[in-house]
């Protein structure tokens, strides 16, 4: 199974995910993976970190065109200059089967975080690397 390109992007409110976690604490060890939540606390606004990670999630899944995950599979690491995208397990061997590797851009601001992912073929990966 090979694919072309493709491209997903998100946004969240960091403000209704403070709300969720909130009301629901245990979301946070279901959405994030460990590294993740230890970055986020870090940052000057967690919320703000946290709900940029998870519309990076849901935006490499857009881009993978991938039917039901657990958000756990796909891990955004900090990155130098930008983050960067690590799956794991079924996602993981989904991007294999489709030969691409999956680039990642994020912005957030208070009130909006926004990520745009993109799988690139592999054959075509090593261009986006060097540039």
């Amino acid at each position: 199974m090979r694919m072309g390109w493709g491209i997903g992007v998100d946004s969240v409110e960091p403000a209704r995910l403070r709300a969720r976690v909130e009301g629901h604490p245990e979301l946070l060890g279901e959405l994030f993976t460990p590294a993740e939540q230890e970055y986020c606390r870090d940052q000057s606004d967690p919320y703000q970190a946290l709900a940029g990670r998870f519309c990076a999630k849901e935006a490499v899944v857009k881009a993978l065109r991938v039917d039901g995950w657990d958000p756990l599979e796909i891990e955004i690491d900090p990155g130098d200059p930008a983050p960067s995208v690590r799956l794991h397990s079924d996602v993981a061997l989904h991007a294999d089967a489709l030969d691409v590797d999956v680039f990642l851009s994020l912005t957030h601001v208070p009130m909006l975080a926004t990520a745009v992912a993109m799988a690139v073929p592999r054959s075509r990966s090593s261009e986006l690397r060097t540039s």
